[in-house]
């Protein structure tokens, strides 16, 4: 609601208006006010405080009653001034707010009372001297509000809101937990009693059918259990524990203990424990001596026996769990073979003996891509899980093992998206990346006879956008170029240009072809494009950012990313666009758009550089027609050129561009840089795997929303088209036939 100009007085005028009461080291002339004024229409003596919360108004407002100068003739009645008003105090004597003067408060209105009451500080418990609340002080003019009809609506609106939300709690998500006392009177009582059992004593749920078979039982004192996963939370004796969970063997059963059992020092507690108490303490399946069999879905194979088993630690979502398996003994498949088949990641072929469902492997990857979390701190989770105070320290890591078998799932995972039945065969450029579906492509998506289009050069013409980004960067580590992880499986599958072709295209140009360092500095390099720009502790890393392309579609280009070392040389940048530009080249386009920060510099050299014969390494063969590239620079960065550059340069002024800002690769980083500092430590090869596997995610949640985008998209357009072709047809009007045939000529 808009807050009102000036400051008024508690008590009304005259006139129905108020002047600013006298306080304290104020002085009383006239002085202007610091708040400017509505610009809503005022009602003429009709002045609002806020709504407190806990009224409950009315829809309709009451005509303030007349004082009659001529009781036989209402009509010539005069209009009292009313001023409306909800609680305000500012810690002053009552007297100065007008005591004993004739006003409305705000509650008197909506609950339609027939007369005024006079004001006292004993009505509100709020009030200083109210003895039912403490002082709440407010200044004047910053709670005083004129009443118009969109206010008394907004008003309205809210307060019968919250009305419905007060009516219906349970329908309410956003309540302050303080304002519900249930949360403490029920809640919590119920969450103590899960603590305990419904009922004493205890007896098997199975009763008295209690499967006492001979299940092999470790000896325990304890007598029964329930399990904290299942539902119900029904108890049971350890045998039909064991039973029941023959399939779910990543359950977490509770053992009951009992004050027999409980081994508590009495002088400690003193006379405080009831004489029959107990509580139930955490164990584990394998406690109660459970034995899972490989093959046969699960259950144990007849040529198998008891003491054919093998002990395994087994990574689940529910956290670190021992695992007794007693493997299939009557086929010849290995040991890794038979716990794949079980949906378990074995860490080695050999003589496995830690392990990872592939449950917890998809749940991991789940939360890396969605929320960026990182795997140290995922790990760090199920060790929680697994034992969030008691024996926490006994548990042994197996993070070093996780981080190899996640690695190894990421790729496999990238593999069977791509369609991939087997790695021999060698991977294409880009063969592993999602690729967008609205890029022209012939064979794909483009009509047969779309080369003898006419407007080619504007219906197919596709658009690539560069940006640096130098948050995403490595740490510099000793040895770590040379150890074990350091090439990436991707190999020249994925979003990173090939590496040969990166050192070959470095060690054979040399370094003239990048901006010189020596250049003098202008409007136009402000932002992108220094070859000598390192970031901050730039001595430390190994890896000072990266550089990506992306369509016009926002979808990141297969072999369209590069790590700088220094700077943003024109020979990186290079590189990443050619991975596009050959792709699309060798499938038949021939008209392309690029924008770049610094495309008005980038690209006036960009085909003696990459593409003509002459040149020291040739990135783009031509070998099939001319390659038709414009430049443009991004609209965001127009700003930091110079007006002549800006101008020409210009996507609004560029002939077969269309709408198109150039921007949308810098909408990438806003997510990718959440990964900063988890891939900063990452090996080179490992680093990136992990981009990668983000990059393709990106990919596809596009490809999942393209339909919606591109629907919503074209209906605007649609619906714009006809204002666009008025006002066209205004200006032609008002320009004159001649002078808008020449600008068609």
């Amino acid at each position: 609601m808009p807050k009102a100009a000036s400051s008024r007085s508690s008590s009304p005028t005259k006139a129905g208006r108020s002047s600013s009461p006298v306080k304290p080291g104020r002085s009383s002339s006239p002085t202007k006010s610091s708040t400017t004024k509505s610009h809503h229409r005022k009602i003429p003596g009709l002045t609002q405080i806020p709504f407190a919360s806990d009224l409950r108004p009315r829809p309709n407002f009451p005509r303030p009653p007349p004082t009659s100068t001529n009781s036989g003739n209402p009509s010539k009645a005069k209009q009292c001034p009313v001023e409306i008003y909800d609680r305000f105090y500012d810690n002053t004597p009552a007297r100065e707010h007008g005591e004993g003067k004739q006003i409305w408060l705000a509650e008197d209105v909506f609950s339609q009372r027939s007369s005024p009451r006079a004001w006292s500080g004993a009505d509100d418990p709020s009030y200083p001297d109210s003895p039912r609340g403490s002082p709440e002080p407010y200044d004047m003019a910053d709670i005083e509000e004129v009443l118009d009809p969109e206010a008394i609506s907004i008003g309205l609106n809210q307060i019968s809101l919250g009305e419905d939300r007060s009516s219906n709690p349970g329908n309410s998500l956003d309540h302050d937990p303080d304002e519900q006392p249930f949360l403490r009177t029920h809640y919590l009582r119920k969450f103590l009693a899960a603590k305990a059992p419904s009922q004493l004593p205890l007896q098997c749920s199975n009763s008295p059918q209690c499967c006492l078979s001979s299940t092999p039982v470790s000896s325990s004192s304890a007598r029964f259990f329930r399990c904290r996963e299942c539902f119900g939370r029904r108890i049971f004796c350890a045998p039909c524990m064991v039973n029941m969970h023959q399939h779910l063997p990543f359950h977490w059963p509770e053992a009951w203990v009992d004050s027999s059992s409980a081994r508590i020092d009495a002088e400690v507690w003193g006379r405080d424990i009831p004489l029959q108490f107990g509580y139930f303490k955490r164990t584990s399946l394998y406690d109660l001596g459970l034995q899972v069999g490989l093959g046969h879905e699960g259950s144990f194979c007849p040529s198998s026996h008891e003491a054919d088993t093998f002990t395994m630690r087994v990574l689940h979502t529910s956290g670190q769990h021992e695992v007794r398996f007693r493997p299939c003994g009557c086929g010849q498949k290995p040991r890794w073979e038979q716990l794949l088949d079980s949906d378990i990641w074995p860490a080695t072929e050999l003589k496995p003996q830690t392990g990872f469902t592939l449950g917890v492997l998809r749940h991991q990857r789940c939360f890396s891509l969605r929320g960026k979390t990182s795997l140290k701190e995922y790990y760090d989770a199920l060790v929680d899980l697994t034992s969030p105070a008691e024996h926490k320290g006994e548990i042994p890591s197996l993070y070093d093992q996780f981080r190899i078998a996640v690695r190894q799932y990421r790729i496999l995972t990238m593999y069977m998206r791509a369609g991939k039945d087997g790695c021999l065969a060698p991977l294409q450029n880009g063969e592993l990346c999602v690729k967008c579906p609205a890029c022209p492509e012939p064979g794909v998506n483009l009509p047969p006879n779309w080369d003898l289009d006419r407007m080619k050069q504007l219906h197919y013409a596709r658009f690539l956008a560069g940006d640096g980004n130098f948050k995403l960067q490595r740490l510099a580590k000793r040895g770590s170029s040379k150890s074990e992880g350091s090439k990436s499986l991707l190999g020249d599958g994925g979003f990173w240009v090939s590496e040969s072709t990166f050192q070959r295209y470095l060690a054979e140009t040399s370094v003239a072809a990048d901006e010189p360092l020596n250049q003098k500095k202008s409007a136009c390099n402000t932002m992108a494009g220094d070859p000598g720009y390192s970031p901050e502790g730039a001595k430390a890393l190994d890896v000072t950012g990266v550089f990506a392309v992306s369509c016009r579609h926002i979808f990141l280009c297969p072999n369209g990313v590069v790590d700088f070392h220094k700077g943003e040389k024109y020979r990186y940048v290079d590189l990443c666009f050619a991975g596009p530009l050959n792709h699309s080249y060798a499938a038949g386009l021939r008209y392309f758009v690029i924008t770049y920060d610094i495309a008005c510099k980038y690209g006036v050299n960009f085909k003696s550089r990459c593409c003509t014969p002459t040149c020291q390494f040739v990135l783009i063969p031509m070998k099939q027609g001319e390659l038709n590239v414009i430049f443009c620079v991004n609209k965001f960065h127009q700003e930091s050129h110079e007006d002549g550059c800006a101008a020409k340069n210009a996507l609004e002024y560029t002939q077969y561009v269309g709408r198109t800002c150039g921007e949308g690769v810098e909408t990438i980083w806003a997510k990718m840089n959440w990964l900063r500092y988890s891939t900063r430590e990452m090996s080179p090869g490992h680093r990136i795997e992990t981009l990668s596997e983000h990059f393709n995610d990106w990919n596809w949640q596009k490809t999942l929303n393209i339909v919606r985008f591109t629907k919503s998209a074209y209906l605007s357009a649609v619906q714009s088209l006809d204002v666009v072709l008025e006002e066209l047809e205004s200006l032609k009007d008002s320009l004159g036939p001649a002078t808008a045939a020449q600008l068609y000529a």
